[in-house]
């Protein structure tokens, strides 16, 4: 393993044994993208080296750590910590070192994130993956809002998911592409397709029915793109009850009528990132 990190000009690596991350060392001038999955304490401060890296992928660090952590900034355009924790005097540290004007992606699941730290020091995120589980939830909706460059959003959470869908229906406005990943009820539905200000080319639910419902979904869907005529794509996929329909025949034929392509929220998720 020595004689690759000495011979090879890596510049993808996916690492997940702690024992030998000390070898990352000696490919600072080539490496562009990193994943580390480590399940251990780990000091990040070594990557501040890594003078071409643009991609870096955290996740199940049981805790990260900055130790000597010096003014070098990294210029990535992707960053994604999942399952990461982080001592609260630490995080800020790690944003303002790890991140800057060239982030662009940006995929968190950090209860103790804050406005601060992701206007001041990220402003330009064009795409962003956030699983919220904290509250209040009112600041980190506010900030996701006051992106105004932000084009790509995918947000997961569970259990105040009406919460979620009442405030973007009131003040999300940039957002193209969007991604609600977590069951939809027929009310917040209605709620958002009757407020929401975005003009949505991409939007993918998950949506739970009972019997009936699917004829109010198709009525709020046509609704929201007789307002808006931006829908290209929607997918959908319903988890139901007794005999309700699926969205292979969801009454949805007006939509089609207008150009909106019509696929399953599966098919939907797994090219929401092209």
């Amino acid at each position: 393993m020595l004689d690759i990190f000495r011979s090879q000009p890596l510049e993808r690596v996916t690492l997940n044994d702690k024992s030998i991350i000390n070898y990352l060392e000696l490919r600072s001038e080539t490496l562009k993208e990193l994943s580390l999955d480590l399940y251990n304490n780990v000091d990040l401060s070594f990557i501040l080296n890594f003078k071409r890296l643009e991609r870096l992928n955290i996740e199940y660090c049981f805790e990260v750590l900055l130790n000597n952590c010096d003014k070098k900034k990294l210029h990535l355009k992707e960053l994604k910590l999942w399952h990461c924790r982080f001592r609260l005097e630490l995080l800020g540290a790690f944003i303002n070192s790890f991140c800057g004007d060239t982030l662009l992606e940006l995929s968190l699941n950090i209860d103790n994130i804050s406005k601060k730290l992701i206007i001041d020091f990220c402003p330009n995120i064009n795409f962003l993956y956030i699983k919220i589980r904290a509250r209040p939830i009112d600041l980190i909706l506010q900030t996701i809002c006051e992106l105004s460059l932000l084009k790509f959003l995918h947000i997961e959470t569970e259990g105040i998911e009406s919460q979620v869908i009442k405030f973007l229906s009131d003040h999300l406005i940039s957002v193209e592409n969007l991604l609600f990943n977590f069951l939809i009820d027929l009310k917040s539905l209605e709620y958002f397709t009757n407020n929401c200000k975005a003009n949505l080319k991409k939007w993918g639910i998950f949506f739970r029915c009972d019997p009936g419902d699917p004829d109010y979904l198709s009525s709020y869907m046509n609704n929201y793109q007789k307002v808006h005529k931006s829908l290209k794509v929607l997918g959908i996929t319903i988890r139901s009850s007794s005999d309700c329909q699926t969205e292979e025949n969801l009454d949805l034929l007006l939509l089609k009528s207008q150009g909106v392509k019509i696929i399953s929220f599966e098919k939907f998720c797994s090219s929401f990132y092209n």
